[in-house]
């Protein structure tokens, strides 16, 4: 039996992707009622959600509109912490901060997948909705796996 107290989903600097996975995952049936953040590697200031993201998450009936970007912190990592990151490469920079204490794939990875989530800087966007399908497909296939692990 796993049974996560938060799920960390991981950006580059948690104003687009990472936004999407966290409210996508909070609208799961997860077993477990776990704290479920977004966070990012390099978010220096409390920036808001990109307007693209915003604007493709309204059409989907989410409101994101109070995010403000949070930098991933040691303090955010207990030991029953899946972190979910968008990229290998930052698969690689999280594990050097977390040190063991909580579990970390990229979302690809943990889905049983492969491939990056690649950045959208300067996308269109269409290509917004389209991560958000991609995420959301990865995000409902998470919380099944989660649920079956927390029922083992």
């Amino acid at each position: 039996m796993k049974n996560y107290d938060r799920i960390i989903f991981v950006d580059s600097d948690d104003t687009a992707r990472s936004v999407m996975a966290a409210a996508l995952m909070k609208k799961q049936d997860l077993l477990s009622e776990p704290q479920i953040f977004s966070r990012g590697l390099v978010a220096l200031f409390p920036a808001p959600v990109n307007q693209k993201v915003e604007a493709i998450m309204k059409s989907h009936d989410l409101d994101v509109s109070d995010h403000r970007a949070t930098q991933l912190s040691f303090s955010d990592i207990t030991p029953r912490t899946l972190i979910l990151v968008m990229e290998e490469s930052q698969r690689n920079k999280v594990s050097e901060l977390i040190s063991g204490d909580a579990e970390l794939y990229t979302i690809s990875e943990f889905t049983g997948f492969s491939g990056d989530i690649e950045p959208l800087f300067g996308a269109e966007l269409s290509e917004y909705g389209k991560c958000y399908e991609l995420l959301n497909e990865l995000v409902k296939i998470a919380a099944v796996r989660i649920n079956e692990e927390e029922e083992k």
